[in-house]
Parts: C-alpha cells; sequence; structure tokens
C-alpha cells in the first residue's frame, strides 16, 4: 500500500487571485453593511467604536488580500512569459536542426 501515491495537483496562481479578490469583494459588502448599519441608527446600530475597530479589521484584511492577489497575478504573469518563452525557444531550435 506504500507505492500508492496521490496525484500532484497543480498550483495554479491565476485561480488564488480570483479568489481573493471574491474575498475582498466580500470584506467591502461587509464594510458597507456595517457603515450603512450605523448611519441608519436603531437599536441593532453599531457604536462608533465598533464601527472604527470593524472598518479598521476588515479593511486591513481587504489591503492583505489584495497584497496576496497583487502577488499570485504577477506570478501567473510570470508563468505565462516564461511558458511563451519556453514555446518560442522550442520553434527556434527546431528550425535550426
Amino acid at each position: 500500500m506504500s507505492d500508492l501515491k496521490q496525484p500532484k495537483r497543480e498550483f495554479n496562481p491565476r485561480s488564488h487571485a480570483m479568489i481573493y479578490l471574491m474575498a475582498i469583494v466580500y470584506l467591502v459588502y461587509l464594510i458597507f453593511q456595517m457603515v450603512k448599519g450605523y448611519l441608519e441608527g436603531g437599536p441593532d446600530a453599531p457604536s462608533f467604536p465598533l464601527l472604527i475597530g470593524g472598518v479598521a479589521v476588515l479593511g486591513g484584511g481587504c489591503v492583505l488580500l489584495g497584497v496576496l492577489a497583487w502577488k499570485m497575478s504577477a506570478l501567473a504573469a510570470k508563468e505565462r512569459d516564461s511558458a511563451d518563452m519556453g514555446s518560442v525557444d522550442d520553434g527556434e531550435n527546431a528550425g535550426k536542426e
């Protein structure tokens, strides 16, 4: 049984970047709902310190996920460029033989 190996999954940085961007949209939605609840008032409205703390935490999460999404998209572009360069090199070498 030790001979069986799990299939290797490919790491796709572009899909990771898209998931991070979807999470950013959700966090922005949560911030919007907090601010909307504060502005409308009422018994369930957050207090001002709670609003500031929530916006700071959720906004920090947006920034962190934005940086991660940026890095993943840069990694995807780098992999795409290296794959393009490899296919161009193969074509040049095939013609010389």
